[in-house]
């Protein structure tokens, strides 16, 4: 191989101009591949972002990483930003708002990348390849047979820079390499202290491919750099890639961004989150009803060393208080209960108006409510969730939890329930007359007219009110009986108490 030029050069005036550092100012990206949704792993790791920026007065820049057109959708980009702006991580620069440092969509970048590699070619630290791929093929294959890691020869580091250039202006295929450097890489991560690498594993790394579009490390560097990027966050499943986009910052004369590795978070088989959860995915919690307040507190203790809390927390104190040295080194485990507990809490400091608005489309699905809802179911919702507020803990299983109010029980399964209670036939008949001479009003009329209706039977305790408030519901517990016939309303509590006194002995 030819002996390795110099990857340091001088300062030299850049092909497209860097962003400016203000008195060192924070500026950090979440840099997703439009290939799939969002899922607990990556929102977790723009959260991290997001409140290290705020934290430190800084930027956060949103960059889509979609060079790899085959697997790049515009859906998912703009899903992707749906659900940001849902968790409340509002970014100050991307390719929806642009910014001083845009494009902020790779693939609208792609004449930059082409111009840095340029550059490098000119300092004599890349050179073009014009390998075929059998030629490729038969070098990994030879490796795979001696059991060794896969290299590339670097046979085309000897081509004559000249003759080189001659055959890429005649048309001649090829990638673009840079002369990886053999040696030590040390990489000092916030989290794990300094690491350290060897370039003799690397190979020389493709920058450009045949193509013309940027590999992923080079982009990534060429981004990183141009954009001002101070701090880098970021999953552990990167970490092998800093090595290489360090010997790409200092070949192209840019300062390296300081680096912090998150570790993964795990479902319940220890494998690391991905697109394919569909569960974990934040579409899929949205549409559970998970309120982004609550994601945020849950997402939050992901491995940042904080105890749960008994108290909603807002994005602006989870900023105020986030610190990367209490950062844990172990994977994080997504745990679907702790996330309903930050549910529940948010959940009840939720105006009634909006809880009753979060509800409806869960009725809609069960068939309860119209689309659109009429005034009157509007009102309807409304008033049960006054009712039963602190109740409402998971979204998805309303429809379930309170169906008895939309849905009267199978009279004659109840009416074989109570037939061993020789009194149930004149609790419910009393009721139900009482309801015909006073409906109820208030919640202060229907408690006193349960009242007087316990006086009129004769009974007392569950003699009396078992019997009423299964007729009712159907169920052994709900709300107090007051706060039923409220709900029902006269008319309907009246039928079914009716109903299930007439599959009753007399």
């Amino acid at each position: 191989m030819a002996e390795l030029p110099n990857l340091r050069p001088e300062p030299r005036p850049q092909l497209a101009t860097t962003v400016s550092d203000p008195e060192g100012q924070v500026r950090v990206r979440f840099a997703p591949s439009p290939s799939g949704p969002l899922h607990v792993g990556n929102a977790r790791t723009a959260l991290f972002n997001w409140l290290f920026a705020r934290g430190h007065d800084g930027q956060f820049i949103l960059r889509i990483e979609d060079t790899d057109a085959a697997r790049s959708a515009l859906e998912y980009e703009q899903a992707i930003m749906q659900d940001l702006a849902w968790l409340g991580l509002e970014w100050d620069e991307g390719p929806d708002r642009g910014g001083p440092a845009g494009p902020y969509r790779q693939s609208d970048r792609l004449a930059i990348y082409r111009a840095q590699a340029e550059t490098l070619i000119g300092d004599g630290i890349a050179y073009p390849c014009f390998c075929a791929a059998e030629r490729l093929s038969a070098e990994q294959e030879l490796a795979r047979r001696n059991h060794q890691p896969y290299r590339y020869s670097g046979a085309c580091r000897a081509i004559e820079p000249a003759a080189a250039a001659r055959r890429r202006a005649a048309g001649e295929p090829c990638t673009i390499r840079f002369c990886t450097p053999v040696g030590p890489i040390a990489v000092h991560d916030r989290l794990r202290g300094t690491l350290t690498f060897d370039g003799a594993d690397f190979g020389d790394l493709i920058l450009l491919k045949s193509d013309g579009v940027a590999a992923y490390n080079f982009a990534v560097v060429v981004d990183d750099a141009l954009m001002g990027i101070t701090h880098v966050i970021r999953g552990d499943d990167h970490l092998a890639n800093t090595p290489k986009q360090i010997l790409l910052f200092d070949a192209l004369g840019f300062p390296r961004p300081d680096y912090l590795h998150l570790p993964p978070v795990v479902g319940s088989d220890g494998r690391p989150l991905a697109k394919r959860e569909g569960g974990a995915s934040l579409a899929a919690l949205r549409g559970a009803g998970i309120l982004p307040g609550a994601l945020n507190q849950y997402l939050a203790t992901l491995g940042w060393a904080q105890t749960d809390s008994d108290i909603p927390v807002e994005l602006e104190r989870l900023a105020a208080d986030f610190t990367t040295a209490k950062l844990s080194h172990r994977p994080a485990h997504h745990d679907e209960e702790r996330l309903h507990h930050f549910q529940r809490l948010h959940l009840r400091r939720l105006p009634t108006d909006l809880l009753a608005h979060l509800c409806i489309p869960f009725l809609q699905r069960a068939g309860f409510v119209a689309t659109p809802p009429s005034p009157a179911e509007q009102e309807r919702v409304t008033a049960i969730v006054v009712a039963l507020h602190d109740e409402i803990h998971h979204l998805p299983d309303l429809p379930e939890q309170i169906a008895y109010l939309f849905r009267p029980p199978a009279a004659e399964a109840i009416a074989r329930r109570l037939a061993p209670a020789p009194d149930a036939a004149t609790a419910l008949e009393v009721l139900a007359t009482r309801l015909a001479a006073a409906p109820v009003v208030d919640t202060e009329a229907a408690t006193a007219t349960i009242r007087a209706a316990a006086t009129a039977s004769g009974l007392t305790g569950r003699a009396f009110f078992l019997p009423v408030r299964l007729a009712l519901t159907g169920r052994d517990h709900g709300p107090d009986l007051a706060t039923l016939l409220m709900l029902l309303g006269t008319t309907e509590a009246r039928a079914r108490l009716l109903a299930i006194r007439h599959h009753l002995p007399r």
